[in-house]
């Protein structure tokens, strides 16, 4: 943007209306590129807070499979825990029969 001077100082009036033309396009321009990054801006908000949204629901469900698997868990110890009891009684049945001889046979039948 350049400017001409007269001798006595007065800026040329060829060069005034040109110049503000230019200063209008920049201002335009850069009034352009701001509403751009504007919505740029917006978008990049509302994709931070949909991930946001999807990584609450990814911590929910994995909260869920936490609680379930320790309800498995549960499950499991109760099993092992009913197998263990069965082979003890199975083991004193077997140890009945061998003791009780002939008439222990239905015992055996039972640690079998």
């Amino acid at each position: 943007m350049s400017m001409n001077l007269l001798p006595n100082g007065n800026v040329s009036s060829q060069t005034t209306p040109r110049s503000m033309t230019q200063m209008t396009a920049m201002v335009g321009s850069h009034a352009e590129a701001a509403g751009q990054a504007k919505t740029l801006s917006g978008a990049a908000t509302e994709a931070a807070l949909s991930g946001g949204l999807a990584m609450e629901e990814v911590v929910a469900t994995m909260s869920a499979i936490t609680q379930s698997a320790k309800q498995i868990a549960d499950i499991i110890g109760v099993n092992d825990s009913v197998a263990f009891q069965t082979n003890i009684l199975v083991l004193n049945a077997a140890r009945e029969a061998a003791r009780a001889g002939e008439p222990g046979r239905g015992f055996a039948v039972v640690a079998a």
